[in-house]
């Protein structure tokens, strides 16, 4: 008689889990990877985004400074410069706001009469601007014709800028600094 011998064809236990341990490790691998290279490009996004910012920020707050006749405020989070736009006056308000985070630029009309917190903002375009987001610090410092600090709005010709702003994307924290902007008041006479 002939026996006939059985041969089951399959995966022995120890095969299967060799193969489930293999895979997990190829996929854990790639989901590091996959997460790595979102966190760098999330990470150079909000970069750029924030560079552009602040290049745009320094550029407004340069153009207003060089052009303004006079300082009606300054103090360490605001800057209220009088300036000619298109032949008309206004006054220009730089403000930090601490508890949101933001800084930004408002037009308002010029009226010397009227006290500068009580000014109703300007009908034209841009007439506010929000620059900055996500800003962690900023301070604004003022010096006078001598590059003596001062706070004094009679005294101040020239504006300069200092801060920091932060943006947090899986766990990953992109700073950019504004290092020491500083601006000259052309239009402005001084005689100190």
């Amino acid at each position: 008689m002939h026996t006939r011998q059985h041969h089951r064809s399959g995966f022995t236990i120890v095969e299967l889990m060799m193969a489930v341990s293999i895979s997990a490790f190829v996929l854990t691998s790639v989901y590091a990877s996959l997460l790595s290279l979102a966190k760098g490009s999330e990470g150079m996004i909000n970069y750029s985004e924030m560079n552009n910012q602040t290049r745009r920020a320094l550029e407004m707050l340069g153009r207003d400074a060089r052009m303004a006749r006079d300082v009606e405020i300054a103090t360490t989070t605001q800057v209220m410069l009088e300036r000619e736009i298109g032949g008309t006056v206004y006054d220009i308000l730089y403000a930090y706001v601490p508890q949101t985070g933001t800084f930004s630029r408002t037009v308002f009309e010029d009226d010397d009469e009227t006290d500068p917190s009580d000014k109703t903002v300007a009908s034209i375009d841009g007439a506010r601007t929000t620059f900055l987001y996500n800003v962690e610090t900023l301070d604004l410092k003022y010096y006078n014709f001598r590059q003596n600090e001062t706070s004094n709005p009679t005294e101040v010709k020239h504006v300069q800028i200092e801060g920091a702003l932060e943006r947090r994307v899986i766990n990953l924290r992109n700073t950019n600094y504004i290092i020491s902007a500083r601006f000259m008041m052309r239009n402005k006479d001084v005689t100190n």
